[in-house]
């Protein structure tokens, strides 16, 4: 007798969160996360939830950088009131006034 192998049709967290499309469906993923976790529907290893911290963090600095996406300025005060390491949010700042210096380059 065979053994049907399971066959996974949602994406993995970490997919979902290297994959949102914006800083609101990446914080309503992290909410859901964070519920999950209260209710106990949701226990990650440390590991795993490191890597979640990393894609999500990276997420939020590609969304800053993308050209003709949300608002940099938009992004950047959704995640000041998110905790984060000192490290993350000195990489924020640099990616917003980056952001924003393509955005609205200086006349020559």
């Amino acid at each position: 007798m065979s053994r049907k192998l399971t066959t996974y049709t949602e994406p993995s967290v970490a997919e979902r969160l290297a994959r949102a499309p914006s800083i609101d469906v990446l914080r309503l993923l992290r909410g859901s996360l964070a519920v999950g976790s209260i209710k106990g529907n949701v226990d990650p290893s440390e590991k795993t939830e490191k890597m979640w911290e990393h894609i999500f963090w990276r997420r939020v600095i590609e969304l800053m950088l993308t050209p003709g996406g949300d608002c940099p300025t938009y992004i950047y005060n959704e995640a000041l009131r998110w905790s984060k390491p000192p490290h993350v949010a000195d990489a924020i700042e640099m990616a917003l006034k980056t952001a924003c210096a393509f955005r609205n380059p200086t006349p020559q």
